[in-house]
């Protein structure tokens, strides 16, 4: 083979690996920061990284999650989360009480579902105390604020800890939830060591290694079954007997059937351009607003800065589908930096956000357009 041709071969390899790279870092990527001027930040004592509403109250978990992604093995240096009710019109806040909730168990919720609007289901990942678990209470209203009753917890095998991310509630023990870690963790906290997160990131980035379950609530454990499996699941949720989900690594929307034996037929998948996180039920039809973040490239720097800067900054956004079944129609809502977006829930023409970091959420008008 001529030695120009040789070279040229190398050369071409060179800047498709290098554009893979950069593909794969969105370092094409140019957010185009709109709507966020509106928007009123409440600060919280804790994080709120997923949001439901139970009628005009939107009600998210808190919890102190900045240590889990600066220090290895930190579990146990994490104050306790709560449940915290919004007022998205007075802006004003409180916490919700969960009357006969454990006192061995630890409390840090992640997602959320409310099943017929009156049963609250939250993952919550109590590590060393109590592990990775769904904890079932009832909501009511006393004296014109929320109260909670726990009923009752269903947990998972010790080799989920930590891997579970988000969940959506078919029936009073039936449920799907997305896996997000691909590797068992400590029920000491998250392993930051570069070796362990290395891999982690590129197990995510070329295998199809987490899993979408279904599962079931015997005897007070889970019994789940794959029934789908991706590079990273995040957020979940259902639209009449439509299952979407989202793919955070694919930059995907993943949309399933939900047969009447509880297994998923698949319908289509449409790609986005960025990286979704939850996906929220509008009270319009065929509507629902996904959060996200922009850039990996930013992400690894985000989460390094978090060790030393309270709130460091990174682009992300809420974005609007409208979905049919063959046709969607995608709409940037709101790209900001002052927080990372996880989840944007909706309510009389506003949006109420969260963050999976910052002790704050925001409340903005939805603009129409």
């Amino acid at each position: 083979m001529p030695k120009l041709v040789l070279l040229s071969l190398i050369m071409l390899c060179f800047s498709w690996i290098i554009y893979v790279i950069c593909n794969m870092m969105d370092l094409f990527i140019l957010p185009s920061y709109q709507n966020y001027e509106e928007c009123e930040v409440i600060q919280t004592n804790g994080s709120l990284e997923d949001i439901t509403f139970y009628g005009n109250i939107a009600i998210g978990g808190e919890d102190d999650r900045v240590p889990l992604f600066t220090e290895s093995f930190a579990a146990s240096k994490r104050k306790e989360g709560r449940l915290l009710a919004i007022d998205i019109g007075s802006k004003s806040t409180y916490e919700i009480p969960i009357h006969n909730f454990p006192k061995e168990i630890g409390f840090h919720p992640h997602g959320l579902f409310l099943f017929k609007n009156e049963t609250l289901y939250i993952l919550n990942h109590a590590f060393n105390r109590g592990g990775e678990r769904v904890e079932v209470i009832k909501l009511q209203e006393n004296e014109g604020k929320i109260e909670a009753t726990y009923l009752r917890s269903i947990v998972f095998d010790d080799e989920f800890i930590a891997q579970f991310n988000d969940l959506a509630v078919i029936d009073e023990d039936e449920f799907y939830i997305t896996q997000s870690i691909p590797y068992n963790e400590s029920p000491e906290g998250l392993d930051l060591s570069g070796w362990h997160q290395a891999k982690m990131f590129l197990t995510m980035q070329f295998t199809k290694s987490c899993n979408l379950y279904y599962c079931k609530n015997v005897n007070g454990k889970a019994d789940c079954k794959s029934q789908d499996k991706s590079n990273l699941y995040n957020g979940i949720n259902i639209l009449g007997s439509t299952l979407y989900v989202t793919e955070s690594v694919l930059k995907q929307i993943i949309t399933y059937n939900i047969t009447e034996d509880r297994s998923l037929k698949f319908i289509e998948s449409f790609n986005v351009l960025f990286h979704p996180d939850n996906i929220e039920v509008s009270d319009e039809p065929n509507i629902l607003y996904v959060a996200g973040f922009s850039k990996i490239s930013e992400l690894a720097d985000f989460m390094e800065k978090l060790k030393t800067v309270k709130y460091p900054e990174l682009s992300s956004g809420v974005y609007k589908l409208n979905h049919t079944i063959g046709d969607v129609s995608k709409k940037n809502m709101i790209m900001q930096k002052k927080m990372p977006i996880s989840v944007a829930a909706a309510k009389n023409n506003t949006f109420i956000i969260g963050s999976f970091t910052h002790d704050m959420v925001m409340i903005c008008p939805i603009k129409q357009s």
